[in-house]
């Protein structure tokens, strides 16, 4: 291994440890359902459940966006403020899918 490889890779694991250092802070928030919710504290409050957004229901082909927003408003109204999207899931349809789902 080179000595820059070295010290790159020592700097990756050292910000590694830094945040999972981070991660023990936790508080908890009481979700519209009465449930209990755990979050960590990263610099920002984030739940440790969020809603992935890689197989979403499909429908002759083509994203379910009446069922999508069905699950974003359940997902909404227990708790979840994070979505799971990239460009690549369902062939660059997820992100516009979750913001439309998000947007009403």
């Amino acid at each position: 291994m080179k000595r820059r490889d070295f010290i790159k890779n020592s700097l990756f694991a050292a910000a590694g440890l830094a945040v999972l250092g981070g991660c023990k802070k936790e508080s908890k928030t009481r979700a519209q359902g009465g449930k209990v919710l755990t979050r960590r504290l990263l610099g920002l409050s984030a739940p440790l459940l969020s809603m992935g957004c890689m197989r979403l229901p499909t429908a002759g082909g083509q994203i379910d966006a009446a069922e999508v927003e069905r699950m974003v408003d359940y997902a909404i109204t227990h708790g979840v403020n994070y979505f799971d999207t990239a460009y690549m899931y369902h062939g660059g349809n997820s992100e516009t899918a979750i913001g439309n789902a998000l947007s009403n």
